[in-house]
């Protein structure tokens, strides 16, 4: 049997596969999002918005000599209990009492949590749109920034909408846009079934 951990701040997309299926070996499923949407751009979002410029810096700002080029987003994993739960248990003991105090706060908890799965060589990286990190993939859709206004948010809400369809996991981290995914929802509580299946406005 298996388990899928999942943030409360990530959508589950309509057309995501069964997460039984997803090929794991021995380890547990992860999303690297050093590569999203590519590592270029990444870097460019990066650096845009003064954050660390390479996974290794990333690990290091909370204490984990780790020189590798992926980095582990803890927001959606998949585990078998069976095989996993006695590594999980002893992480959050040795590292829950740290976090709570932490200065790099969540950061320390998922530094923790790839540091140790790539040092215990569980990392099993699944694809992305698994864990699709939603406001690296909105910086560069809608130009390379992050535009309050009115407008610009609108013109976020397709995107939003096409992206839930692409993912299989959509992770409004940080906040952004969960005004917009209440939208979405609120639309499609406005919807009924049609006779061949089809979903149409309520009249």
């Amino acid at each position: 049997a298996r388990l899928m951990y999942v943030d409360a701040d990530v959508l589950l997309g309509p057309n995501a596969p069964p997460f039984h299926e997803v090929p794991l070996g021995d380890g547990i499923g992860v999303v690297d999002e050093w590569c999203q949407p590519s590592r270029q751009d990444r870097l460019a979002y990066q650096d845009a918005h003064g954050f660390e410029t390479s996974p290794k810096a990333y690990y290091a700002a909370s204490g984990f000599d780790l020189d590798i080029g992926t980095l582990v987003n803890s927001g959606v994993f998949i585990c078998e209990p069976r095989r996993h739960a006695t590594w999980l248990a002893e992480f959050a003991h040795r590292h829950a009492p740290i976090g709570v105090d932490h200065p790099r706060g969540l950061h320390y908890e998922q530094a923790a949590f790839g540091a140790e799965l790539e040092r215990a060589n569980l990392a099993t990286m699944i694809p992305t749109p698994w864990n699709r990190i939603w406001p690296v993939h909105r910086w560069h859709a809608l130009g390379r920034r992050h535009d309050p206004s009115p407008r610009r948010r609108l013109a976020a809400l397709p995107l939003l909408r096409r992206h839930l369809q692409d993912a299989f996991g959509l992770h409004l981290a940080a906040g952004i846009d969960h005004d917009l995914a209440a939208v979405l929802a609120a639309a499609a509580r406005g919807r009924v079934e049609t006779g061949d299946g089809d979903r149409e406005p309520t009249p």
